[in-house]
């Protein structure tokens, strides 16, 4: 993630108020879908996921500014909506990939010695990712993907919440996520 702000009305240009910063955590989720296997060896699939989130990074305010002050970036929850096309190579293996929607709630956080104010706004957004997919028996199976999610980018505090707090982020708070997670389904006949 980062900062950016749309500059002022003088100014008319937007500036980075925060280098790149990583913004990091877990997720604890569930999901559903359909899956339907054909031509013998393909398999396509719908399917759904929500979970929470509790990533987050901070980063010190880049000069000229005042670097006594941080911008922070949070995740509360994320959701997305996938097909998937896979392979099943050998028997009760899948090799897949997939794509859809996400939607996330990120707060934006400007951090002061002696407060901090937080925004929060729902984003949507893109993912595109891989996995792998092993039946342990007839009804269970375990899996490990890689998942890239792009949320499009939003504006936060226009107009800053207080004149010293610091400056708007108008320009928006980019916020994009790689995601290696694992999980166990149960398949329903």
């Amino acid at each position: 993630s980062k900062h950016i702000t749309n500059g002022s009305k003088l100014e008319n240009n937007a500036n980075e108020l925060t280098s790149t910063f990583h913004v990091n955590g877990a997720l604890v989720g569930a999901s559903a879908g359909y899956n339907a296997q054909f031509a013998g060896t393909w398999l396509f699939g719908v399917e759904g996921d929500m979970s929470w989130s509790n990533a987050s990074g901070t980063a010190f305010l880049a000069p000229p500014f005042d670097t006594t002050r941080q911008a922070g970036t949070k995740e509360s929850w994320l959701a997305t909506a996938r097909v998937r096309l896979g392979v099943v190579p050998v028997d009760r293996w899948l090799a897949y990939v997939t794509g859809g929607v996400a939607l996330a709630e990120v707060k934006a956080q400007l951090i002061n010695p002696d407060i901090t104010f937080t925004e929060s706004h729902i984003r949507g957004g893109w993912t595109v990712g891989a996995g792998a997919e092993v039946a342990l028996d007839r009804n269970w199976s375990a899996k490990l993907e890689y998942l890239h999610v792009g949320l499009t980018d939003t504006p936060y505090f226009t107009p800053p919440p207080d004149p010293d707090s610091g400056r708007n982020r108008g320009g928006g708070v980019p916020f994009n996520q790689e995601i290696v997670r694992g999980g166990v389904s149960y398949r329903f006949n």
